[in-house]
Order: C-alpha cells, then sequence, then structure tokens
C-alpha cells in the first residue's frame, strides 16, 4: 500500500526545484508531466501545482493541446487541491491578452 500523496508538477519545474525540494520526509511523490506534450494528466494525483513560467512564449501550443486542458478543467472541478503561480495561475485563465 503507498502512503504517499502523488503530486503532479509541470516537467520544467521539477528540473528546476529537484535540486533543492525533497518531499520524501512528508510522504509526497512528484510526477512530471508537459502540458505541451502530454494528452492529460498523470493518474492517480491528490494535488497538482503549476509554477511559474512564461506561458505566453507558448500560448499557442499550450491552447492547441486541448486534450491536456480538458483534463487539467476537468480534474479542477473535481475538486484536485491545486496550487498555481504566476505562470501557471495564467494557466489556469480563459486566455492571456
Amino acid at each position: 500500500m503507498n502512503n504517499k500523496n502523488i503530486i503532479g508538477i509541470l516537467l520544467i519545474v521539477l528540473a528546476a526545484l529537484s535540486a533543492f525540494l525533497n518531499v520524501e520526509p512528508v510522504g509526497a511523490e512528484l510526477v512530471p508531466f508537459s502540458p505541451l506534450s502530454d494528452s492529460a494528466l498523470p493518474a492517480g494525483l491528490d494535488g497538482l501545482y503549476l509554477g511559474g513560467g512564461y506561458p505566453e512564449l507558448y500560448a499557442a501550443q499550450l491552447s492547441e493541446n486541448r486534450s491536456m486542458c480538458s483534463s487539467v478543467r476537468a480534474a479542477l472541478e473535481a475538486g484536485l487541491p491545486c496550487i498555481a503561480e504566476c505562470g501557471g495561475f495564467m494557466y489556469l485563465t480563459q486566455s492571456i491578452a
């Protein structure tokens, strides 16, 4: 039985944080995913972290990945806890003007 919380984390954010972020002691496992190339969130997540970045640089690719947008929306509407900051929060908006 796995007693860890499974947290989805943007692939690029994981790479940046991995040098100093150790979530093992608090019972979490980070599962990377890419909103650019993956079609859906990883299965079995207990939470979602959308960190900062520059989504406006990839606005076309992010918005064209409709299956990932739908997956994130469905997960959040179903109650998946989410922390989004800066660029991650921008990703959750309807548009970036």
